[in-house]
């Protein structure tokens, strides 16, 4: 726990006033250590504890993310709500409501999570300086501390693989939260106090029930709508996760990249909001695997084969992670700029390359391609808020191969999957799109559009999977 925890404010802690626990990445209960840190804080001061989240408006963020992210948002403050401990949910901007409220109450501390991405770290620069009392940091969405994998970026997963999993067995354990029993109160009056010292207004969790709500209250379009198939939540996040166990992890390193078989744990929305804890994940995982209750080897055998539970971690952990490390170090991990110098080098000297296919942004933005793999990916990712993992690879060569310049093609990537992706907007998205340009990879043989950055066809998804089976689904009229 203590490699997670950085104190970023010098100044002393309080002794009277209460702990105040911005809360933003990491929306849930469980393994949640920057709640578990804030309790210790204001157990041993012997304050009251109080939990905030600020809902704001956030770069591409639209009606399909926030209602995901307001269902598991309900559903944690009701979590909070049994342990005694107050959720209060402000719709304003967190440089404005996290200073004004530490001031109001006369915090003692103010403690969040660690971040990574460009605004919420904007965020914490703003917020830190503004603060009368003491800050900390808790890293609590990477299974082992950034800053002990890598100190700078990492060129490939290889190099960080080897630290990363030569330590996970110590970050993979379980955690108690703390008992926040016997705490002091601040009392039912505390949104309407904590309201007085900004120009926030106050939510309640009940207040807000349907779609069209959230979306009249935030300015959202009704489009694209929610999804579906997934619904937002820790006990959603759970029950993904439980089926995943029981039927694909078995499965997970021979059939994962094969879409026709949906062998995924499908967490990715659930780990990008902070729904589920990726040291939850792999711990379950981990002990399921090895556990009595997997029933799917004969028990005669020594050992179970660990090829399925590797190949779960590694994509759960190192992928993940590597992400993680792109977007820290990288300033610019969602511009074109961003990608290695390599691939710049050899996509530029490919710039003029006649296309087969010139396609517009709303030619591919309605799946209308001459390529019915292409089209089902983008089809899916469009009605249910996610894409097949190893078609989200061939989706983005293909937009390279398909738009005029490699400049554009990046740009029209990542605005389709950061507006239909329920994980968009995350690490593992911003990497997974620079990816399909030469992020993470190495130059391969030359060729066409391409140059050394690695080429995908249909052959190649025709040779390995039933493709047909997938296409056939996701462009069906009512799939």
């Amino acid at each position: 726990m203590e490699q997670r925890i950085r104190l970023v404010n010098p100044k002393p802690m309080g002794d009277s006033g209460p702990v105040l626990y911005w809360m933003q990445a990491a929306q849930r209960i469980r393994h949640n250590y920057a709640l578990g840190y804030s309790i210790e804080l204001a157990a041993k001061k012997q304050v009251p504890l109080v939990v905030v989240f600020c809902l704001t408006a956030f770069p591409e963020a639209n009606l399909r993310h926030y209602w995901f992210m307001w269902q598991g948002i309900r559903e944690t403050a009701a979590n909070l709500s049994d342990l005694g401990i107050p959720l209060v949910i402000y719709h304003g901007h967190p440089e404005d409501c996290i200073p004004g409220l530490a001031r109001r109450l006369d915090a003692s501390a103010v403690v969040t999570e660690k971040a990574y991405l460009r605004t919420p770290r904007h965020w914490r620069s703003a917020i830190y300086p503004a603060l009368d009392c003491q800050a900390v940091e808790v890293e609590s969405e990477v299974v082992v501390p950034l800053h002990l994998a890598s100190t700078k970026e990492a060129y490939s997963a290889a190099s960080i693989r080897r630290r990363v999993t030569s330590m996970w067995n110590h970050y993979i354990s379980d955690y108690e939260l703390p008992s926040p029993a016997g705490l002091p109160s601040l009392g039912d009056s505390l949104p309407d106090r904590l309201e007085e010292a900004t120009n926030a207004r106050s939510l309640q969790p009940s207040s807000i029930t349907q779609p069209d709500q959230l979306a009249s209250l935030l300015g959202l379009s009704p489009t694209p709508g929610i999804s579906p198939v997934f619904q937002g939540g820790a006990t959603q996040a759970q029950a993904h996760l439980d089926h995943f166990l029981n039927t694909g992890l078995h499965r997970f390193a021979q059939d994962r990249s094969d879409p026709s078989l949906g062998v995924q744990s499908n967490l990715s929305p659930y780990l990008h909001f902070g729904q589920i804890s990726p040291v939850d994940a792999a711990l379950q995982a981990s002990q399921f695997w090895k556990g009595p209750q997997n029933r799917r080897f004969n028990p005669q055998l020594q050992a179970v084969p660990l090829e399925p539970l590797d190949a779960f971690l590694e994509e759960l952990i190192v992928r993940r992670e590597l992400s993680f490390n792109y977007v820290y170090y990288n300033p610019r991990y969602d511009e074109y700029e961003g990608l290695p110098s390599w691939a710049l080098k050899t996509l530029a000297e490919h710039r003029e390359d006649p296309r087969p296919y010139e396609y517009s942004y709303q030619e591919l933005e309605a799946a209308q391609t001459h390529d019915p793999y292409w089209n089902a990916s983008q089809r899916e990712m469009v009605i249910t808020g996610k894409m097949a993992g190893y078609m989200r690879m061939y989706w983005g060569k293909k937009i390279l191969e398909w738009t005029r310049d490699p400049k554009t093609a990046f740009n029209t990537a990542l605005k389709l999957n950061n507006t239909y992706e329920l994980d968009g907007r995350d690490p593992s998205s911003f990497a997974g799109v620079a990816w399909c340009f030469g992020k993470h990879d190495r130059p391969w043989a030359q060729r066409a559009i391409f140059g050394t950055v690695r080429y995908m066809n249909d052959r190649g998804l025709e040779r390995k999977f039933n493709i047909r089976d997938y296409a056939g689904h996701w462009n069906h009229p009512n799939p």
